[in-house]
């Protein structure tokens, strides 16, 4: 029998993120979906940021009620405290990149942080974004998280 990843859920439903250095609030892996329970990950939120670039196949992407099919090549940015998941599309198998990171990582500069970041993050409007290729900053985030995944 195949050992299927175990996430950490919390009694909130919060998901324990399990940074790959301590003291570092960042997580980066390359998954398959078929390395889940069921091809699908249990609905959580987190206080991180989350990046998503699907590598190969296609993915359903859960965010607060809402359904996005993700393709080859696109883009999804989860805002922090977000109810969401991923499962299959029609039990197909994909692989997605994931970078999860504490926005704390983004205050070098609390002038910038204030101005440009907690705005983003205390949003309730901004949930999600998706970058899909041909749209405007696709480019941008795919070369960065390609960069990240090499």
């Amino acid at each position: 029998m195949d050992q299927k990843i175990e996430v950490e859920i919390l009694k909130d439903r919060s998901e324990a993120i399990p940074y790959d250095t301590p003291g570092i609030p960042l997580y980066i892996r390359t998954r398959n979906l078929s390395e889940y329970v069921n091809m699908r990950s249990f609905p959580h939120w987190h206080d991180e940021i989350e990046l998503m670039y699907l590598v190969k196949g296609r993915m359903q992407f859960h965010v607060n009620g809402k359904t996005l099919l993700l393709n080859t090549g696109d883009c999804a940015m989860v805002n922090i405290r977000q109810m969401h998941h991923s499962s299959s599309y029609h039990r197909e198998d994909c692989t997605f990149f994931c970078l999860i990171f504490h926005p704390g990582l983004l205050t070098g500069n609390a002038s910038l942080y204030e101005r440009f970041v907690l705005p983003v993050l205390q949003d309730p409007g901004f949930e999600f974004y998706c970058f899909h290729p041909g749209e405007a900053f696709y480019g941008t985030v795919s070369r960065l998280l390609e960069h990240v995944m090499a």
